[in-house]
């Protein structure tokens, strides 16, 4: 488990290397009053890993199982129902893409 750096940022060896994935806590997210450009400059500026974590969710688990279920129910949507979803605007990196993204 990483340790903390500060305004409930951690990274997993508790630095901010390069690469690293950074973690933020989910209340620091809910307050509204935190100040996360810091973790977000390390997770996604130069050099970071690209991905913010957030750890802590309330009911995630929940959550995940819902989204999983209706993934599935999506997938097996008839293509003329899936195509509505399409968003080449964002290359394809939202809505219904399946091997699309550019």
């Amino acid at each position: 488990d990483g340790g903390l750096c500060g305004d409930g940022v951690v990274g997993e060896r508790g630095d901010a290397m390069a690469g690293e994935l950074v973690v933020v806590e989910y209340a620091s997210l809910a307050d509204g009053g935190s100040d996360l450009s810091e973790a977000l400059e390390r997770a996604y500026g130069p050099g970071g890993f690209g991905v913010l974590g957030i750890r802590n969710v309330p009911d995630f688990v929940a959550a995940k199982r819902a989204v999983l279920t209706q993934a599935h129910q999506l997938a097996h949507l008839p293509e003329e129902s899936l195509r509505k979803l399409e968003d080449e605007r964002s290359l394809y990196n939202v809505g219904w893409s399946h091997g699309k993204e550019k």
